[in-house]
């Protein structure tokens, strides 16, 4: 049969606790970004610990580009301003939504591989035609995670910047070292998507010709 499985029984085991590592992970992410949305006093703290205990000092400013950060170092009061600012419920609100929408594609991504693999591992004669899609679906998504940080970035930039000593203005920097990295990555894991499809629906007509 065309769509006959090839997984022995231990891969097929192993595909299904991966399954369950992927779950875990997108679960463990999404959790972390709402419980940071709902719990965190402000969008970025400086956490020190010693002798047992930790202590959170303010730090919207790491959000900044350096020039910025710069500026506010050398005056307490820009960062008593800026600390104020991240605080008013319209930021808060601009920058939980700027973190859910950079999580949201990792999250889906980490879904879609789990949801494949969790088909892989179920051993039936169409589960590897059912997991395809799901790949291609991971693999997209890895494309877009791999563009949105840098977008995130200079959104919540451009969020705290009417604060900021410089004021409001546009504002995007990327990093093309890590951009085209991990843009490499989802190319190739799309392409592997679109081979393994390819060759699922060539298997399938010939077995249908013959």
């Amino acid at each position: 049969m065309y769509n006959s499985y090839f997984l022995s029984v231990r891969q097929a085991r192993t595909c299904r606790i991966a399954a369950a590592f992927f779950l875990a992970a997108a679960l463990i992410r999404f959790a972390s970004v709402v419980a940071s949305t709902i719990w965190t006093p402000t969008p970025v703290a400086d956490v020190r610990c010693a002798n047992f205990h930790c202590h959170a000092t303010e730090r919207p400013d790491l959000l900044l580009p350096e020039s910025e950060r710069a500026i506010i170092a050398t005056s307490p009061g820009a960062m008593v301003r800026l600390v104020e600012y991240a605080h008013r419920p319209a930021v808060r609100i601009g920058l939980a939504a700027t973190n859910l929408g950079e999580a949201a594609p990792l999250v889906f991504l980490l879904l879609s591989v789990a949801v494949a693999t969790w088909r892989l591992g179920a051993r039936g004669t169409d589960d590897l035609a059912r997991a395809l899609p799901w790949l291609g679906r991971a693999s997209l998504a890895a494309l877009v995670a791999a563009v949105v940080p840098p977008l995130g970035d200079s959104l919540r930039a451009m969020l705290l910047f009417p604060a900021a000593p410089s004021g409001p203005y546009w504002y995007f920097e990327i990093d093309l070292g890590p951009l085209v990295m991990r843009l490499l990555l989802a190319c190739a894991a799309f392409i592997v998507s679109w081979a393994l499809a390819a060759g699922s629906r060539a298997r399938r007509d010939l077995a249908e010709f013959v």
